[in-house]
């Protein structure tokens, strides 16, 4: 199982994503043009099928969710995770909130994977740094 965490934005995502051992496989910016965000999940899904996984996925709540959440789900997302954060940081960088989802992801991986949530999109908060 891959763990994608995603921060976003109108212009572009910022992507970090973790292997099974919590190891960092890419972190990198991915344009929301159509075919720069179709390329990037193209080759996710070309991993995954290389290596016979999958991956989840989780991204902060925002008003631009539905499209991202619908591709997720169109290239095999496993599941999507939405989280709300609790507060601001007062020393925010894409990157390192990419960094901090996946990561957040990866340490909750068991409770994600397990059969228990009910719901294939499952709220977790997160607080600020």
């Amino acid at each position: 199982m891959l763990f994608l965490g995603i921060d976003q934005h109108a212009g572009q995502l910022t992507v970090s994503l973790r292997d099974q051992q919590g190891d960092v496989l890419l972190a990198r910016q991915v344009s929301t043009r159509p075919a720069k965000i179709l390329q990037f999940f193209d080759q996710l899904t070309q991993r995954c099928a290389e290596h016979n996984d999958s991956f989840i996925a989780v991204l902060e709540v925002c008003g631009f969710n539905d499209w991202r959440i619908r591709m997720l789900r169109d290239y095999r997302c496993h599941k999507v995770i939405l989280i709300q954060p609790e507060e601001r940081k007062r020393c925010k960088t894409d990157r390192r909130d990419a960094a901090a989802l996946s990561e957040l992801l990866w340490v909750n991986r068991d409770r994600f994977l397990s059969d228990k949530s009910r719901s294939p999109t499952v709220p977790i908060s997160r607080t600020a740094d």
